[in-house]
């Protein structure tokens, strides 16, 4: 239809119809480049409606930066003298309303108007097929790039089953030129001569429409060298179901194959070492089970050979399974333990001892194993089994020897600490025995020996022990007695066994013993001190008359008995909240008022009464339960000191013992005790002795200037007046 306002073409009558109705626009312009007219297609290209661009110089369709070289290039066109527009289907960006660059195809063509030159322009959207060409070109290219620089050798095949098109990596495998196989030369013509009916086997499966598949074949290099190859191919048909082309790939494996024999060959030597090692060698899974081994693991373990023992699938070959669990959690952690020993079980039920180097072999997609070496050292532990036993018993009597008898003495005097048991070591010498040696031969005497060890040994209980320290020497350790009346009712028993003859070699023998009494802790809190003890104990018996027992010095007196009961009580008593303080007032003379108090300690025992300290002191100090006794005095004191002086300040004094004061923790346990109660520093008065002070000046001068620094006042009882003692007395930073 005709526009309202927009001149008509030429011919309107048919022309103008047909370019109403096209698809492309078309635009008139005058040699000036003005829109003269235009169709309606100019909206759908370029957004504009016909009446928009009348008028219009046609740059408006074009980028900016094209639209002064279009100008340009009319004026040089018109100044030419030329028949002919130059522009037929030229390609070039134009620009929609909306600022949109898009794809043109242009053909213009002149035509005269009354006189006047005039030009019709087709103007086509070609994006959609640009953008499709260019699509198309990237798509070829990444091919192009893709079969040009894939690792892998491909290949194509025309009809005639001669190379094509083949890529770098292809012609790398075979060092031909490009130029050597195209059109020259087939797959068939590359392959070894024995892989040759192969390949026409599998020919005939890509003409019945089937693919070859990673196919292993032999190529021939142009130098006549061989390569292990995977091909793999397919081919593409017309309509007539013929083979057009074949496409396929080529992979060298040359490297891959010679790496798996190399691995077969390792894993055959392997295998020989293993089948041949003169230690078991074997492998588990996880739980344990056995699934490979060689013969000397399967004689280990009882079985005839490698075969026999796999037919039964031994998993539990370990005596203590408690030791195969903990040795798996540790390879689960560590991967590799070696020097392992463990006892297995064999077929028969009897148990061997063995040395393992074991190692948790663990690969990603793989079941975990383990792999171990087995050495047999069953002879080698009983040996080392009878090395010990001789190391440590007598040889004539099989009783326990020195060594072995300090190392139960030691064990029983710490089992008895803090208990109210003690140990007694009883020292034991026959009377006469060397008589009897030198008079009926030293074979006899032997004999007597061990007779004398096999009655002992019947009269003594479970727990005790006795062994021979040499000679006609024997000892006894009799550890958790309650007392010496223990010890004492042990030594008659033992007496008691003596006084019926032996019978040796057809003739009744009579001997008595001597024995000495030891017993901890009162004569002795180690096994050579009681052992010495004793020692000297049985020497007195011997004089007063032999065939007797004596106590170590007057333990056996009620003295000594009642100081080691004492000690004995006095390392519960704290426990037992036993001890007691009482406070003695200490009174200004002017006033009568109470200025301080001195803390005083008491033991209030459950069966013996009131204790005072000159009773006990001494046994805290030799024990050493003073420092714990001592501390829990001055806790004691700082509390009630502290209670008392919510209403009024009133000073507190405690005596020091030398070894309390000097304790590594004596500083520390002031502070603590002090923190912990509260108490002013300067109500807290500690009492020392010139023996703690002067044991070492130096030492002590550091810790009573520490204590000042705190504000705790000092005091000293019983200076000497010597002049060494005067000289530290003035440097001594004392209150009294």
């Amino acid at each position: 239809m005709p526009i309202k306002g927009v001149p008509r073409l030429p011919n309107e009558s048919v022309a103008g119809a047909i370019i109403e109705c096209a698809t492309d626009a078309i635009v008139t312009i005058d040699d000036k480049s003005t829109i003269l007219s235009a169709n309606n297609s100019v909206d759908r290209v370029f957004g504009y409606s016909p009446r928009d661009l009348i008028g219009k110089s046609l740059t408006v369709l074009m980028p900016p930066e094209l639209r002064s070289r279009h100008l340009a290039a009319m004026a040089r066109f018109q100044e030419s003298g030329a028949k002919s527009f130059p522009w037929q289907a030229v390609r070039l960006p134009g620009q929609r309303k909306d600022g949109t660059v898009i794809e043109l195809e242009i053909s213009f063509g002149e035509f005269t108007d009354n006189g006047s030159r005039r030009f019709v322009g087709i103007i086509r959207d070609v994006t959609e097929h640009v953008v499709s060409e260019r699509k198309m070109r990237e798509g070829e290219a990444r091919y192009r790039d893709l079969f040009e620089n894939s690792p892998l050798g491909h290949h194509s095949l025309g009809p005639d089953r001669q190379f094509s098109a083949v890529n770098t990596a292809f012609l790398d495998i075979l060092g031909y030129s490009k130029e050597e196989l195209i059109g020259r030369k087939s797959l068939r013509d590359i392959l070894a001569s024995s892989d040759a009916e192969r390949f026409d086997r599998h020919w005939d499966v890509l003409e019945r429409g089937g693919a070859v598949d990673n196919v292993a074949y032999t190529i021939v290099r142009k130098d006549g060298s061989p390569r292990s190859v995977l091909i793999s191919a397919s081919a593409a048909r017309d309509e007539a179901g013929r083979i057009m082309t074949t496409r396929g790939t080529m992979l060298d494996v040359t490297q891959l194959r010679r790496a798996e024999e190399s691995v077969r060959r390792i894993s055959e030597r392997y295998r020989s070492l293993v089948d041949h090692n003169l230690a078991g060698v074997y492998f588990t899974r996880a739980d344990g089970s056995v699934f490979d081994c060689n013969d000397a693991f399967a004689q280990i373990l009882g079985f005839a050979s490698r075969e026999e023992l796999l037919a039964s699938s031994p998993s539990d070959f370990y005596v203590h399974t408690t030791d195969r669990d903990a040795l798996l959690a540790r390879l689960q952690t560590e991967r590799f333990v070696t020097g392992i020993e463990s006892t297995f079980r064999t077929r028969d039920g009897a148990s061997k001892w063995v040395l393992q180097n074991l190692a948790w072999m663990s690969r990603p997609g793989e079941e975990p194993r383990i792999e171990a070496s087995v050495f047999d050292i069953t002879s080698r532990k009983m040996a080392e089994d009878r090395l010990n036993y001789q190391a440590r018993h007598d040889s004539l009597t099989g009783l326990p020897n020195a060594a072995m008898f300090e190392e139960r003495v030691r064990h029983a005097i710490d089992a008895a600490r803090n208990t109210r048991r003690h140990t007694a070591v009883l020292y034991l010498d026959l009377d006469g025995f060397k008589l009897i040696n030198d008079t009926l031969g030293h074979h006899i005497g032997n004999d007597l020996l061990q007779l004398i060890a096999s009655r002992l040994k019947s009269a003594l209980r479970q727990e005790d022990m006795v062994a021979r320290l040499g000679g006609d020497e024997f000892t006894i350790v009799a550890p958790a007695i309650r007392s010496a009346d223990d010890a004492a009712r042990i030594a008659e028993k033992i007496s008691r066994i003596f006084a019926e003859p032996f019978l040796l070699a057809g003739r009744e023998v009579s001997i008595s013993v001597s024995m000495g009494i030891a017993v901890s802790p009162a004569d002795g809190e180690d096994p050579e001190t009681l052992l010495r003890n004793a020692d000297i104990a049985m020497y007195r018996a011997k004089e007063i008359g032999r065939n007797t027992y004596v106590f170590c010095s007057k333990s056996g007196s009620r003295r000594a008995l009642e100081r080691m009961s004492l000690e004995t009580d006095l390392r519960g008593a704290l426990g037992r909240h036993e001890l007691q303080l009482y406070f003695q007032p200490q009174i200004e003379a002017g006033t009568g008022a109470v200025i301080a108090v001195e803390a005083l300690l008491r033991w209030q025992h459950p069966s013996r009464g009131l204790i005072l300290p000159n009773e006990f002191i001494s046994i805290a100090e030799e024990s050493r339960l003073i420092v714990p006794i001592g501390e829990w005095v001055l806790r004691e004191a700082c509390r009630q000191a502290a209670k008392w002086n919510r209403s009024a300040p009133l000073r507190v004094s405690v005596n020091l013992s030398p070894r309390q004061f000097s304790d590594e923790r004596f500083l520390q346990i002031i502070q603590e005790i002090l923190r912990e109660t509260a108490l002013s520093p300067e109500l807290l008065e500690l009492e020392i002795t010139e023996g703690a002070a002067m044991q070492n000046p130096e030492e002590a001068l550091e810790t009573l200037r520490a204590l000042k620094r705190l504000g705790v006042r000092i005091s000293i009882d019983d200076f000497g007046t010597g002049y060494s003692a005067l000289s530290y007395l003035t440097r001594f930073p004392l209150d009294a």
